[in-house]
């Protein structure tokens, strides 16, 4: 009852995220739910809740912030977080292909920043992409990042029934494109899990593209795991890096 939705903002397979009012303070939000048949099983619940607790944990300029959590017996679960006015960095690199290199430091450094921040407690974000880095003006930057969705990070030193590798649906966890080796191998996850996903991150907004992609899953984690990466100098020699 805070809460007055307003319009549906997207919709994946375990929740949905809509505009919404915050009725007590008039600040406009963005309000993360499970769906129906997600709210039923207790250990997307648990996972939930703790994206939320992470949210909450990171309070960096460079993390969306968290406004309220909710979870009432008989009602959906939901995430309350900060309505951010920007561009996704995936529709960026569409409409624009590729960044200028000292463009993408820029947004590097914002990621690094927040990245430093999390570290510190004890939280691996684990799916660092395109997709998970917003960009807005803030403070007369036009590319300020604030990095996303939480829902798979690890928190350092807790105990995961099922280890890093595997959500609760068997299913490996991460994007193909961009995940560790480490991640692949099931092996205990440290800071330079995010940093190999952000270095992806760099490498594709360089060359407008990713250093591996193949039309398997399977095939692009044999790459991740023995493959070097083209050197940019072969993949744009155009930028004289």
């Amino acid at each position: 009852r805070r809460f007055r939705i307003e319009s549906l903002l997207g919709k994946g397979g375990m929740g949905a995220v809509y505009r919404a009012i915050d009725t007590s303070t008039g600040e406009a939000v963005a309000l993360k739910t499970l769906l129906p048949a997600s709210e039923k099983d207790p250990a997307l619940r648990r996972r939930f809740a703790r994206e939320a607790e992470t949210i909450a944990r990171l309070q960096h300029p460079n993390f969306v912030r968290l406004v309220h959590y909710g979870e009432r017996e008989g009602e959906p679960s939901y995430v309350a977080m900060e309505l951010l006015d920007g561009d996704a960095l995936n529709q960026i690199l569409e409409r624009e292909t590729r960044l200028p290199p000292r463009r993408a430091l820029h947004i590097v450094q914002h990621m690094l920043q927040g990245l430093t921040y999390a570290h510190a407690q004890g939280v691996i974000h684990r799916d660092l992409k395109p997709e998970n880095v917003m960009l807005l003006e803030r403070d007369a930057d036009p590319d300020f990042a604030k990095l996303l969705d939480l829902g798979i990070a690890k928190l350092v030193g807790t105990d995961d029934a099922r280890r890093t590798r595997l959500t609760q649906q068997n299913e490996l966890i991460g994007t193909p494109v961009y995940i560790s080796p480490e991640m692949l191998r099931g092996e205990p996850l440290d800071a330079r899990a995010d940093l190999y996903s952000l270095t992806v991150v760099l490498y594709e907004m360089l060359a407008s593209r990713p250093p591996f992609d193949a039309k398997t899953s399977t095939a692009l984690f044999a790459m991740h795991l023995v493959a070097p990466p083209p050197p940019l100098s072969e993949v744009a020699p155009e930028l004289s890096i």
